[in-house]
């Protein structure tokens, strides 16, 4: 439950340019918002509530949010949803010619490779998908990559990223989606995922929309 307390997004090299744009009419859609930490970050920062999403497969996640932050009433404007992020009812669409960043916390992490090429392409279809549209997020990453067997939480394997593994996935995702992305990752110690196995490493990330390939 610490890491749902931590501010990630305000860590990114780009979080100014992402309230700069969200001030300016970009709707932020942060993925699996759990108690909604970083949204609440956003909207201290200045962001206007009403062009910020969050989604997390529990309710109950963001009531304790509300419960734990007693701002109910100001984020009264913020749309909040409590669903399955592949469950087709989830109309992603409705928000793609406003959405130009998607905030990805712990979340893509929880599957294994396949999974999180899956999870990319979903997130795709939320974007606008114009330049410099920009995906951003934090992984469990790791010194050794691969499948980590010990993971107590997904119910797929969990695929475990280095910088260089995290750009061979962009790369297969552009590939197959026919789009191409900047892809910018660096590796942190975080004392907490160091418990949770020695090897691990906090994978910090964010992918920058280039164009579609037969237009550039």
């Amino acid at each position: 439950m610490c890491l749902f307390l931590h501010f990630d997004l305000a860590q990114s090299p780009i979080y100014d340019e992402i309230l700069s744009r969200v001030k300016n009419g970009s709707v932020v859609f942060d993925l699996g918002c759990g108690l909604g930490q970083d949204i609440r970050r956003l909207v201290y920062d200045g962001a206007p509530p009403e062009n910020i999403i969050g989604l997390d497969l529990y309710q109950e996640y963001i009531d304790l949010g509300f419960e734990l932050f007693h701002d109910r009433d100001r984020l009264s404007s913020t749309t909040f949803i409590a669903q399955d992020f592949f469950d087709y009812r989830l109309n992603l669409i409705q928000w793609a010619n406003r959405h130009k960043v998607v905030n990805s916390g712990y979340f893509m992490h929880l599957w294994n490779w396949d999974g999180q090429v899956k999870v990319a392409k979903r997130i795709l279809k939320s974007l606008c998908l114009q330049k410099d549209d920009i995906i951003t997020g934090v992984h469990f990453g790791s010194a050794e990559t691969g499948i980590w067997k010990e993971d107590p939480i997904s119910k797929d394997p969990m695929y475990r990223h280095n910088s260089k593994t995290f750009s061979r996935l962009w790369e297969q995702v552009g590939r197959e989606t026919k789009t191409r992305w900047a892809v910018w990752s660096t590796m942190e110690h975080d004392k907490y995922l160091v418990k949770l196995d020695p090897n691990g490493l906090r994978l910090r990330w964010y992918v920058r929309f280039l164009g579609e390939e037969s237009k550039i």
